[in-house]
Parts: structure tokens; C-alpha cells; sequence
């Protein structure tokens, strides 16, 4: 992710730390940071996650952390439905995900920070300072006893990068109606080989949902990457993704392409939004007839591939279900 350095930073120095309270106690405290704040309290009911909480708001920690925390102005240019969603139970791994992105170990001077190195956040996806004319990195200096907190004029999604941006320029395929379930489809196409690999590792019973029918026969679609998607993320993430540290995660970005309701997969089109079972919704656009067909990010390869109990939809990246709501 690159963040836009304001063209004063290079003015600016490095403050000392002389507050009393760790860095959750201080952003409590920080009125135009009280958004993200209330996020965080959202990951583990009344208070923090314990393991946030352990780690940020300790002293027995023993480390300094950087808080680069977006403002309750840059909240309000989302959608408070998708702010509401986000804080729903179901999707705890991805609102964690995104707090943990804003988060990185260590000190930052200003020096450091125009450095044109990246900083790895403790999610471990990068944060990229750069110099441009637009500002989103205000130099705040804010002290903890633990820490410092940078205030941001946007919210940072790593995901779009992560994953990547399509570059299919063809229309999908239509597939033909296969003997045996999605699972079967998983297992037998060469295609979606190492999506049925990884879910094997990190969640076998998806697996299983997908062998099974829904009452009453109900119509049920899955968006699923193919291996070329997996090919597009960076060095070594297959292995990252499959890590115990990183599988509920996992296993939540590589479910969300399933859809919610009984929507079937011959009426899905251009201009459509569908629900995942996440409840974020996705958005299926089309430029023009016979053009590429994108789901969020993802470019669609084949539509209706469709077995006993349900249809596949193969794609050429996996999904950001974040992607343009920040």
C-alpha cells in the first residue's frame, strides 16, 4: 500500500514520549480518532480483542508500537452500512485484519518515514510512504507510553494490492452442467487445484458445505479463485495463507465468494450487486457486451459451471471484499 507523505514532512521533527497511558488508553482519548477506536472495541464485545488488548494497551508488552490511525473524517467518506457490516460477528477476522494493517512494531522518525522504504505492519502486509501533493499522512506525533500514533486521511486497504486488479480483456466462457457436487468440481478441475488444496489444510468442512444440497434444492453460486489467481500473489503467500497463525483468516477471504440467499446463477448480470454470506456486498460489472466481466477486483473466467447442487463461477484473482469502499 503507498501512502501519500504531505511535502512538509521533511520540517518536521521527532517528538519525545512523555505520556503516561499505552496506546489503546490514548486513542480512547483522541476525540477525531474515536471511529477507530470504537472498531477496535468491536472485535471483542464491550472491550478490545484480549490479544490487542494484551499487546497494545500492556505494559508487560515490553515493545513500542506506531498507530497509523485514520480520522473520523476519513470514516465518513464510507458508507456506514458497510462500517455496520464490518463490525458484524461473521466478519471479525476481516475488521481485525484491517486494524492489525495500520499497526506496525517500532519508532518512526520523519526521516524514516520519506525514506521510500516500506514499513511492515504487524498484519504483514507493507505500508509505502511516498511524496506527491495530496496529503493522507498527517505527522501527529501523538505519545504513548508504548508508542506514537500518525493520523491518516484515509482508510488503508491492503487487499486490492494484495490481490491484485484484473487484466482479463475477454468476456467469460459458459460453462456446462457437471455430474457430483461443487466440492467434486473443486476436486476434478485443474483450475481450481490449489483453492481445493488450501481449503483441505485450513477448512475441510467448507469443503464438505460445499457437498451438500440446500433445502429444498435452493439454488447456491460460489465465486472461486483459480489457480492463476493464486499465481498473482506476491512470493510466498500461498505458504503465508495455509500458516496456523493465518488460516481463520484465510479460510474467511477464500469463503466469501459464496453467496448468500438462493440467488441463481443463470439470472446473476451486469450491473447486479450480490451478497456474500459475509452480507458485504459485490458488484458484477461489464463495460460493454462481450467485455470482461469483474466481480470487485476479480475477472471472471468462466460462468455456470454448474453441478448438482450448485454453481461455480471461476476467477482470475481472489476477491477484495473491500474493494473501492475506503
Amino acid at each position: 500500500m503507498r501512502v501519500i507523505l504531505p511535502f512538509f514532512l521533511a520540517n518536521i521533527t521527532f517528538s519525545g514520549f512523555t505520556s503516561a497511558d499505552p496506546l489503546l488508553a490514548v486513542l480512547d482519548k483522541t476525540v477525531d480518532l474515536s471511529t477507530f477506536s470504537s472498531l477496535i472495541q468491536k472485535t471483542g464485545g464491550s472491550k478490545p480483542n484480549p490479544a490487542l488488548f494484551e499487546r497494545f494497551n500492556s505494559a508487560l508488552d515490553n515493545r513500542n508500537y506506531t498507530a497509523f490511525v485514520p480520522t473520523n473524517s476519513a470514516f465518513e467518506t464510507i458508507s456506514p452500512s458497510i462500517l455496520t457490516t464490518l463490525s458484524l460477528p461473521q466478519n471479525y477476522e476481516l475488521l481485525l485484519s484491517i486494524i492489525r494493517t495500520h499497526l506496525a512494531e517500532g519508532l518512526f522518525s520523519s526521516s524514516q518515514l520519506e525514506a521510500d522504504a516500506p514499513i511492515l505492519s504487524i498484519e504483514g502486509f507493507p505500508i509505502l510512504f511516498t511524496n506527491d501533493s495530496s496529503t493522507i499522512l498527517e505527522i501527529s506525533n501523538i505519545a504513548a507510553d508504548n508508542g506514537q500514533i500518525q493520523k491518516l486521511s484515509k482508510v488503508l486497504n491492503p487487499y486490492t494490492e494484495y490481490f491484485g486488479v484484473s487484466n482479463l480483456t475477454k468476456a467469460p466462457s459458459t460453462g456446462t452442467n457437471v455430474t457430483g457436487t461443487m466440492k467434486d468440481v473443486l476436486a476434478s478441475d485443474r483450475r481450481l487445484s490449489i483453492l481445493n488444496i488450501v481449503l483441505g489444510v485450513i477448512d475441510p468442512e467448507y469443503l464438505t458445505r460445499l457437498s451438500l444440497t440446500k433445502p429444498g434444492n435452493a439454488s447456491q453460486v460460489f465465486f472461486a479463485p483459480s489457480n492463476y489467481a493464486f499465481s498473482a500473489l506476491p512470493n510466498g503467500a500461498r505458504d503465508s495463507m495455509t500458516a496456523p497463525s493465518n488460516a481463520l483468516l484465510s479460510a474467511y477471504l477464500l469463503r466469501y465468494g459464496l453467496l448468500a440467499g438462493d440467488t441463481k446463477s443463470a439470472d446473476i448480470s451486469p450491473g447486479m450487486q450480490v451478497m456474500s454470506v459475509s452480507f458485504l456486498e459485490m458488484r458484477i460489472k461489464q463495460a460493454e457486451a462481450d467485455a470482461v466481466v469483474m466481480i470487485n477486483n476479480a475477472g471472471v473466467v468462466e460462468r455456470d459451471l454448474c453441478a448438482e447442487n450448485g454453481c461455480i463461477w471461476v476467477l482470475d484473482r481472489l476477491i477484495d471484499p473491500l474493494f473501492g469502499a475506503f
